[in-house]
């Protein structure tokens, strides 16, 4: 577990890195869902989330590290006023936080969701739906429904 978290937060450092240089869109912020509690770091189009799932909590389930990353095939789709719409691609990975006898969940979604852009793009609330197909460790179609509201803020370039 302790190697997944250092690839992690190296893939993430290592991203913002290549995106400061370019000078990409970037944005920061969280999203919740029950059960889950997750940062957003979106690069232009590329969403990455990284968070805790709580379904074990008070329960004999265990819990999870959350890690998510999607492309958005349409972003910023104006409809009207504030309101856009984003419809994308992308996986899941649920990485169990105790115990060897559970394995790891991955999975791909398609989240399709709205999003209001204030303050000229600066600020963005957003909430999104996601059909899942686990792959592993079994092939099961539309296993899990995800759905997050969160806000993200864009991050200064040069």
């Amino acid at each position: 577990m302790k190697l997944q978290k250092c690839l992690l937060l190296i893939l993430i450092f290592g991203i913002i890195s290549i995106a400061s240089v370019f000078s990409l869109d970037m944005r920061l912020g969280g999203q919740f869902w029950n059960p889950t509690i997750a940062v957003v770091f979106r690069v232009n189009r590329f969403d990455f989330r990284a968070g805790y799932d709580f379904t074990g909590w008070g329960t004999d389930y265990i819990d999870y590290l959350y890690l998510s990353t999607d492309f958005r095939i349409i972003d910023k789709l104006h409809l009207v006023g504030p309101l856009h719409f984003h419809v994308g691609i992308g996986g899941y990975l649920l990485l169990p936080v105790e115990g060897n006898e559970n394995v790891n969940i991955f999975g791909v979604r398609a989240p399709v969701g709205l999003q209001l852009l204030f303050a000229n793009e600066f600020v963005e609330i957003f909430m999104d739906i996601a059909p899942a197909m686990e792959i592993a460790p079994s092939l099961e179609f539309f296993k899990l429904w995800s759905g997050f509201v969160g806000v993200t803020f864009r991050l200064p370039t040069k």
